[in-house]
């Protein structure tokens, strides 16, 4: 991470969170289910990279969590991933620091799946190998289960 950037936030006086209080937030996570992983935030040829992943999130990328800490989540990307739209969710959450995109991903067999994600920065810094760098949080659902809750919510936002 920029030292400018780690300054601004060091400024704003952001507390630090351990692997402790991120493991904690990722196990309250997966008892409800929702597949997440938390990323570093690291630009340039060193891509961020998934720091804690759930087991809902491993499942429905068909991967063992252990398999995917210290991964790019670029990993699942394929040739029906949409690359530009991509750009502009990493854009969002550079600027307004949050985002969602549906997107196709593919498995670890290769198969492709349309996927909502739903991201925000973390509003802390997180520690990582004694090193303390921004960190994001991505939500993943099948779509056809965000349109599923969405039309239960509010049925007039789908047709």
């Amino acid at each position: 991470m920029p030292k400018a950037a780690l300054k601004q936030y060091m400024d704003r006086k952001l507390k630090v969170i351990t692997p402790v209080d991120v493991d904690l937030a990722v196990n309250a996570i997966s008892k409800l289910s929702l597949a997440c992983i938390i990323t570093n935030d690291l630009r340039g040829p060193k891509a961020s990279k998934i720091v804690k992943v759930n087991d809902a999130f491993a499942k429905m990328f068909g991967y063992n969590r252990n398999d995917l800490i210290g991964k790019s989540a670029k990993i699942f990307q394929g040739k029906e991933t949409d690359i530009e739209g991509l750009r502009q969710f990493r854009s969002e959450l550079d600027s307004i620091g949050h985002s969602s995109i549906t997107v196709v991903n593919y498995r670890q067999d290769g198969t492709p799946f349309e996927v909502m994600l739903v991201a925000s920065h973390v509003d802390a810094l997180l520690k990582i190998n004694n090193t303390p760098e921004c960190a994001f949080v991505c939500f993943a659902y099948y779509v056809s289960d965000a349109k599923l809750c969405l039309s239960k919510t509010n049925p007039r936002t789908l047709n």
